[in-house]
C-alpha cells in the first residue's frame, strides 16, 4: 500500500468514528421537540370536511424555527414559516391547505413536514403522515329493489299508496358515511324528497315515503351520496339503468292515430292490478258515450258512432284517475280536416321508459316512445285542443279527424282531398315528412289555419316499425315548416290592431284585440304575400292570412288563443271567419 493510500484509508477510519460518537450524543441528547403530530392523516383542500393539514408541535426551549412540506422523495413543495422565532414550551398549530410555493395544488399523495432548528443546527421529520387526496368516490348503486341495476331496462313501478320497501345495495365507496338520497324529477324543478343514511353498511331501504306519508304518483331517482376518508363527497350517476322508481296510482297507453267511427279499439290500462271503472266522453261535455268496469291490463270497446269527435277515455282506480283523449273520425269525407298534435303528446309524457329514473321527453333531448303510458291527460289539452273542438261542436261543424302521428304513420284520412286543414293546438313537433306535406298541400290550392304559438318549429325523427320512437328533436327554429320567418315570443301587453283588410279574414270582427299579454311576431312570409294582418304596429304582424302558392295559411301567434273562446267575442268571431274559409 502506498503512502497515499494509507493517509486516505486512516482519514476514512477517524471520520467513521468521529460520526458514530457524534450520533451517540445525539442519541443521548434529550428531544428538542414534543407534542408533534400531523392530522388528519387525509385531507382534501375544498372538501368542506378535511380543507386543511393541522400540524401541531411544541419546543423544549426557545429557537428560531423553519417549517417545510415535503415529498418523500425529501423535495420541499412548500415553506409554511422560514426563522421563527418560537418561545420554548409554546404550542404552534400551523394549517396546510396542500397547495405549493407557486400556488399550485400539490399532486395527490403522502406529503411529511420537516422543521429546521436554527439555534440546535438540526432538522426534524415530524412524526405523522398527510395524505392529499382529491379524488371523489365514485359510489355504484348495484342493486334496487332486489334486481341488478345493470340488467334493469324498465323502472321499478310501485303501486301508489300501497306499504312498500326499496331496498338498495352500492358499491365502490366507503360505506361509513354513505346516504340514500331520492329526487322526485317530475316536478318542473326536481327536488330532494328523502334522504337514508346507510349506517356504515352497504345496504339499506326507502319506505317509500315523502314527508311522513306514502310517496305521490311520480318518477323517483335514487342515488348514493358517499364521503370518503380525505372529506371528498362522490354522488353515483344521475343517469344510469336500474335506478329509477316509478309510483303510480293508473296509467293508460292512449291510440294516437284515428279511428273510423264504430271500429273496435284496444287500450293498455296499467290499475297495479287494481279493479278500475272507464267511460268514454265526448271531450268538452256531455254524457257518457261507453263505461264499464275493467281488471286485466286490456280494455276494449268500440269507437262512438256517428260524426267526428275527439274522446275522452277517462279511468278511475283506487281514487285516482286519468284521461286520455283520443281521435275518431266518421266515414263520410267533410271538406276541413282538424290535426290533433298527438306528437307532442307523446314526446311530452312524463314517463320513465327505460329506468334512469328521469322522464323521457324530447324537451329534454331524449328519445321517446310513441306507445307510452300516460300518467295524465297532456299538458294544455283542457285548455288549448279541447276548448277549440268543443267551440266547433257547439257550431255543429263537421269535419275529419285525425292526428300528426296518423299523418306521419301514413293511416287515417289523409290531407289530399280536403279543402282546408285546422292545426288543433301547438305542432310542437313535427316529422319533416309531415311539414314538406303541409306546405305542398297549401302551395297545391289548400288552406290551413294555426291558433297557437311555437307550431311547426321544431323538428323530430319517426321511425317506422312495430315500436315507433321519436328521437332527434331540433331545436326551436326561426323558420317554420311553411317557410314563414317568426320571432321570439315577446312577452309585453299589447292592443293588437287590424291595419289591413283582406282575404275575408277580418270581415266579421271589431278592429282590435285588446291588451295580449304576449305575441308571437311574424318577420317575412317569403316567398308567400300578405293579404290581411293585425299587430302591434303596421309592419309586425301577429294575426295575418297570406298566399302561399295557390293556397291560402291564416295565423294567430297569441298564446292562450284557445282558451279565449266563448268568452271573448273577437276570438270567437274570427276563428268562426277562419273556419269559413277553410270551408270553401
Amino acid at each position: 500500500m502506498t503512502p497515499l493510500a494509507r493517509l486516505t484509508f486512516g482519514a476514512l477510519v477517524l471520520a467513521t468514528l468521529g460520526a458514530f460518537f457524534v450520533t451517540q450524543r445525539l442519541k443521548r441528547s434529550p428531544p428538542v421537540i414534543g407534542d408533534a403530530r400531523v392530522t388528519p392523516p387525509y385531507f382534501s383542500p375544498g372538501g368542506g370536511v378535511r380543507d386543511r393539514a393541522r400540524i401541531v408541535f411544541r419546543l423544549k426551549r426557545a429557537d428560531t424555527v423553519s417549517v417545510g412540506v415535503v415529498n418523500l422523495a425529501g423535495d420541499t413543495v412548500r415553506e409554511l414559516a422560514a426563522g421563527r422565532a418560537v418561545a420554548g414550551g409554546r404550542r404552534i398549530v400551523i394549517r396546510w391547505n396542500g397547495r405549493e410555493d407557486d400556488g399550485r395544488l400539490a399532486p395527490d399523495g403522502s406529503y411529511r413536514v420537516r422543521l429546521g432548528l436554527g439555534r440546535a443546527a438540526r432538522s426534524v421529520l415530524l412524526p405523522g403522515i398527510a395524505r392529499l387526496d382529491t379524488r371523489p368516490p365514485r359510489p355504484r348503486l348495484i342493486r334496487v329493489g332486489g334486481r341488478r341495476t345493470a340488467r334493469a331496462r324498465l323502472p321499478l313501478i310501485l303501486r301508489a299508496g300501497g306499504k312498500a320497501r326499496v331496498r338498495v345495495r352500492f358499491a365502490r365507496a366507503p360505506a361509513r358515511a354513505a346516504a340514500l338520497i331520492v329526487t322526485r324529477t317530475d316536478l318542473p324543478l326536481p327536488r330532494r324528497v328523502a334522504t337514508v343514511a346507510f349506517g356504515g353498511r352497504r345496504a339499506t331501504a326507502w319506505d317509500v315515503r315523502v314527508d311522513g306519508r306514502p310517496a305521490p304518483p311520480g318518477i323517483y331517482r335514487l342515488q348514493v351520496r358517499a364521503r370518503d376518508r380525505a372529506g371528498n363527497v362522490g354522488l353515483s350517476p344521475a343517469r344510469a339503468p336500474g335506478i329509477g322508481v316509478t309510483v303510480r296510482a293508473v296509467a293508460v297507453q292512449p291510440l294516437l292515430g284515428s279511428h273510423r267511427a264504430g271500429t273496435r279499439l284496444r287500450f293498455l290500462v296499467d290499475s297495479r292490478g287494481r279493479r278500475y271503472r272507464w267511460a268514454v266522453r265526448r271531450t268538452g261535455s256531455g254524457p257518457r258515450l261507453a263505461h264499464g268496469r275493467g281488471r286485466g291490463p286490456v280494455l276494449r270497446f268500440r269507437a262512438p258512432a256517428g260524426r267526428s269527435c275527439a274522446c275522452e277515455l277517462t279511468v278511475r282506480a283506487g281514487g285516482a284517475a286519468v284521461t286520455v283523449p283520443f281521435a275518431v273520425t266518421a266515414p263520410e269525407r267533410r271538406r276541413v280536416l282538424v290535426v290533433l298534435p298527438s306528437l307532442s303528446w307523446a314526446g311530452s309524457a312524463l314517463t320513465d321508459d327505460d329506468g334512469d329514473g328521469t322522464p323521457n321527453t324530447l324537451d329534454r333531448g331524449e328519445p321517446a316512445p310513441l306507445r307510452r303510458a300516460f300518467p295524465a291527460i297532456p299538458a294544455g289539452y283542457r285548455a288549448n285542443e279541447a276548448r277549440l273542438l268543443a267551440h266547433l261542436d257547439r257550431a255543429r261543424d263537421s269535419y275529419d279527424l285525425t292526428t300528426d302521428a296518423a299523418l306521419a304513420l301514413g293511416s287515417g284520412p289523409p290531407l289530399a282531398g280536403h279543402s282546408g286543414v285546422l292545426l288543433a293546438g301547438t305542432e310542437q313537433w313535427l316529422p319533416a315528412p309531415v311539414g314538406t306535406a303541409l306546405r305542398r298541400f297549401v302551395t297545391d290550392g289548400g288552406r290551413l289555419a294555426s291558433f297557437s304559438v311555437g307550431s311547426l318549429r321544431r323538428g323530430v325523427t319517426l321511425s317506422t316499425g312495430p315500436a315507433p320512437v321519436l328521437s332527434r328533436p331540433t331545436p326551436l327554429r326561426s323558420l317554420d315548416a311553411l317557410s314563414s320567418r317568426l320571432g321570439p315570443l315577446v312577452r309585453r301587453p299589447t292592443d293588437i290592431t287590424v291595419f289591413t283588410q283582406g282575404a275575408g279574414l277580418f270581415d266579421t270582427v271589431s278592429g282590435v284585440f285588446p291588451r295580449w299579454p304576449a305575441y308571437e311576431p311574424t318577420r317575412s312570409v317569403a316567398p308567400g304575400r300578405i293579404l290581411a294582418l293585425a299587430g302591434p304596429n303596421p309592419s309586425t304582424p301577429v294575426i295575418l292570412a297570406y298566399r302561399l302558392g295557390r293556397g291560402l295559411v291564416i295565423r294567430a301567434g297569441l298564446p292562450g288563443w284557445d282558451a279565449r273562446l266563448g268568452s271573448d267575442p273577437g276570438v270567437s268571431d274570427l276563428t268562426d271567419q277562419a273556419w269559413k274559409l277553410l270551408s270553401r
